[in-house]
């Protein structure tokens, strides 16, 4: 079971994971999964004796499992002590996914309350039990995709209702020269009725992308946790944005009331006296400006000139000292551009 008889040639040590800490071994244990790192895809013939029991057994906390040399559905794996499984099974291809079936030479998280045993099915792949089987389908959630440049990649989900979420939570860290994206909880699936949302990513190969996917009208405020100015935008359903790789932190807040549009609305009251409100709408950060003119063109008054994030906003206007007339403001918003006719009756 030492790495370099089993594939001569590969001088990297494999790693396990044993008391919340990865720790290097230069041997494999039986039914025990671990990390090996290839520098090119190889293919290895190993010969050896067929093993004789399908009893795996795991410590409390996450564990990494094989399966021997047959393909199990995870609905037909049984524990001692009973009902020890509080996660998902998870594999690992380009990104952590959630594994329903767990086919010979892989390894797979698992999480367990205590320590015991997991069983095996005896007789290999055998059909769930109608009812049975996992739900491997979010397609009512708002995903967000993160991925690399050499195309690893970590989806991260949104659940409406009433969702325990700490079922979903993530393996540990893959060793560092990994790519990985969960929520600061550790979690893949986080409540959309929480505002913000902390998340972790590791990267190690330049710059990843981040897309938000089925989200529907929902708009996402995306900023770094540094000082928010590195990172600082808004997300729509289907647009991908690309993040610094030196950013490891990112802070997304679902804002239900961020516009879809640029929008000027008519001043109310109208007609006025004195005093009227003006109302706008803009659908990402930008530069605002709102001004007054008369009938002849002159400029009145400046409202609003500065930087504005995505939102609903109101200016007040006082007319106090002018004349009753009529009046116009326009309001100019990146190449939106829009103007508007007031009466002011004293």
């Amino acid at each position: 079971m030492h790495i370099s008889g089993l594939f001569p040639g590969n001088s990297n040590n494999a790693f396990v994971f044993d008391s919340g800490s990865y720790k290097q071994t230069d041997s494999l244990i039986r039914g025990r999964g671990c990390w090996l790192n290839f520098d090119s895809s190889k293919s290895y013939t190993v010969t050896g004796r067929k093993t004789d029991t399908n009893i795996v057994p795991v410590s409390q906390g996450w564990n990494i499992i094989g399966t021997f040399d047959y393909t199990v559905y995870t609905s037909e794996i049984t524990s001692d002590p009973a009902n020890i499984l509080e996660s998902n099974f998870f594999g690992f291809s380009n990104g952590y996914f959630p594994a329903w079936t767990l086919s010979s030479g892989g390894g797979y998280w698992v999480y367990v309350s205590q320590a015991g045993n997991l069983t095996l099915p005896n007789l290999g792949v055998k059909k769930p039990v109608a009812g049975t089987e996992p739900v491997n389908s979010f397609g009512d959630f708002a995903n967000i995709e993160f991925k690399d440049e050499s195309g690893n990649k970590s989806n991260l989900y949104f659940c409406v209702g009433n969702v325990n979420t700490e079922f979903y939570k993530l393996p540990p860290v893959p060793p560092s020269s990994s790519f990985d994206a969960r929520f600061e909880n550790n979690s893949y699936v986080r409540n959309l009725n929480l505002k913000q949302h902390s998340v972790n990513i590791q990267s190690t190969l330049g710059n990843y992308s981040l897309k938000i996917i089925n989200a529907g009208n929902i708009k996402f405020k995306i900023r770094d946790a540094v000082n928010g100015k590195m990172v600082n935008k808004t997300l729509i359903n289907g647009q991908e944005i690309l993040i610094d790789g030196r950013i490891d932190k990112l802070i997304i807040e679902n804002d239900f009331a961020v516009p879809l549009t640029y929008e000027l609305m008519q001043n109310y009251p109208n007609p006025f006296n004195s005093m009227t409100k003006i109302n706008y709408q803009i659908p990402s950060q930008g530069f605002v400006t709102i001004k007054i003119y008369d009938v002849t063109g002159r400029l009145i008054k400046t409202l609003l000139n500065d930087i504005r994030d995505a939102g609903e906003y109101s200016v007040l206007f006082d007319a106090g000292g002018l004349s009753s007339g009529v009046y116009f403001y326009s309001f100019v918003s990146g190449n939106f551009t829009s103007v508007k006719k007031m009466m002011y009756i004293k």
